[in-house]
């Protein structure tokens, strides 16, 4: 059995792409996926290894993984909206300075974004193919929009809560 203490967070699975068992996940932008021996997701209580078959990036903080043993779609949703961790020994070591700035579109995930105090719904996952970052939001009714993350829509960050409230373009939730 792998113990808690020698693990590290180093992301988190998102949903599945494609038919082939491929995994959309977002990683910390300094983790080298070749240079761990495997990737560890708690199910059922128990740190299980996973290993690595292919990886590739999507965009510049998520991949798409394949794992071992895992050949599609429906084995691979199993492993969806799991946490992703690393064998702290596998890691590169922390220099012991913090970066402040280090804020990244994977941080905003679980979020929830309001318009003018009024909740739009939670960020699941986001697009930063484009110029411009996109936020995919589902609303409490189930629907997924894309909110344009731009400085002049937000209003105010609350970081303790998850919460952005935003000044969002008239009939954005009718799209």
């Amino acid at each position: 059995m792998i113990p808690d203490e020698i693990l590290t967070p180093i992301g988190h699975t998102l949903k599945t792409h494609g038919i082939n068992g491929e995994i959309n996940a977002v990683t910390d932008a300094d983790i080298d996926i070749d240079s761990l021996s495997c990737i560890i997701m708690k199910i059922d209580g128990i740190n299980v290894p996973f290993f690595v078959e292919s990886w590739r990036s999507r965009g510049s903080e998520a991949v798409l993984i394949k794992f071992d043993n895992i050949s599609n779609e429906t084995e691979a949703d199993t492993y969806c909206g799991k946490e992703l961790m690393a064998l702290t020994a596998e890691l590169p070591q922390s220099d012991g300075h913090s970066d402040e700035d280090g804020f990244y579109a994977s941080d905003l995930i679980g979020w929830q974004i309001s318009d003018n105090g009024s909740t739009v719904g939670t960020v699941d996952d986001f697009d930063d193919s484009t110029e411009n970052l996109l936020l995919s939001v589902t609303t409490p009714q189930g629907k997924r929009i894309l909110v344009p993350f731009a400085d002049e829509l937000i209003m105010d960050i609350f970081p303790e809560e998850h919460k952005i409230d935003m000044n969002l373009p008239d009939g954005l939730n009718e799209l």
